[in-house]
């Protein structure tokens, strides 16, 4: 094996320098460093020093080039300041506030943001193309994580889907919207104001709980002559009980969201909210305890109701 020709030219580049320099350095490539400008002094084979400290000959020669050229100080590597980022304060702040909305509120039809709808996002508004990498790292930097995607049902009709959003743009003026489990509504009036969400427990999920929440939303809201209540496709919703009950009654009418779109459904986010900041990963020792955290959940959440389907107007 043939001796480099490769030399350590400073004057103030010695065995003793280099020592000296190294002292107390913490960064373990510094004395990898230390150690190939060594190895060249001593005229060890550059394929050697290669492979023994697993940096490529060109990183060896543009080390040594340096340190010819700058002394000593030719040991730390330059820092080059590149392109300047796309993500400015601006932009950051921008999509930090949208990304704590649904994407309802910007006219997406979508109940959760992803990853392609936040490129959608900034490429609408900010005029910006990135790719799924460097989206991952604009949210790191502003405290966003992407998790996985959720399922999204093949068995949806997108005919069904497209027919729902035009005829509630179309036809709706007061509305309500309910998610069944403890009961919630959230009355939406056509001027944009908003009223707290209104909880209600019910024993059990089931035809009979679902008939005394439609009487409760009755009661609640007597200046109303018209309700337009939207609901899932739960089997208590369309019940026999259910069904007969509503002829008897003339305040509410049922408005079904179209079957497999939870994404058109601004409660999912609600439920998603609760879930991340009431109860995941956490155990209660009763069902008391977990409806006391429910109720300071809803009671921190008055005033900030911002999920809804005006942006559909």
């Amino acid at each position: 094996m043939r001796k480099t020709k490769l030399m350590v030219t400073h004057p103030e580049v010695t065995d003793e320098t280099l020592g000296e320099y190294v002292s107390g350095r913490g960064p373990v490539c510094m004395g990898l460093r230390i150690a190939v400008l060594q190895g060249v002094m001593d005229s060890a084979p550059i394929d050697q020093l290669s492979r023994r400290h697993r940096m490529s000959r060109q990183g060896i020669y543009d080390l040594v080039k340096r340190v010819n050229e700058k002394g000593i100080e030719g040991v730390e590597e330059e820092k080059h300041p590149g392109r300047p980022g796309s993500l400015t304060d601006e932009i950051a702040k921008d999509l930090k506030e949208k990304l704590i909305e649904p994407p309802m509120n910007q006219g997406y039809r979508q109940s959760r943001w992803d990853g392609p709808l936040v490129r959608k996002y900034l490429k609408e508004k900010h005029d910006i193309d990135i790719g799924r990498s460097q989206m991952i790292n604009w949210l790191h930097t502003i405290k966003f994580s992407v998790q996985r995607e959720r399922k999204k049902y093949s068995r949806a009709d997108p005919g069904k889907q497209d027919a729902f959003v035009d005829a509630f743009k179309k036809n709706f003026k007061i509305y309500t919207l309910m998610k069944q489990a403890f009961s919630w509504i959230r009355p939406l009036l056509p001027n944009g104001r908003r009223k707290d969400a209104r909880v209600q427990k019910i024993p059990k999920g089931n035809a009979e709980s679902f008939i005394a929440f439609l009487q409760w939303v009755t009661d609640s809201y007597p200046k109303h002559s018209r309700i337009q209540l939207f609901v899932d496709n739960s089997r208590w919703h369309k019940a026999q009980t259910v069904t007969k009950y509503l002829p008897h009654q003339e305040t509410i009418v049922l408005n079904f969201f179209p079957s497999y779109s939870p994404e058109l459904n601004p409660m999912e986010w609600e439920w998603h909210e609760l879930r991340g900041e009431a109860t995941h990963t956490r155990r209660f020792q009763s069902s008391a305890e977990c409806w006391q955290t429910l109720q300071q959940h809803f009671e921190t959440r008055k005033g900030k109701n911002k999920h809804f389907l005006c942006p559909l107007n």
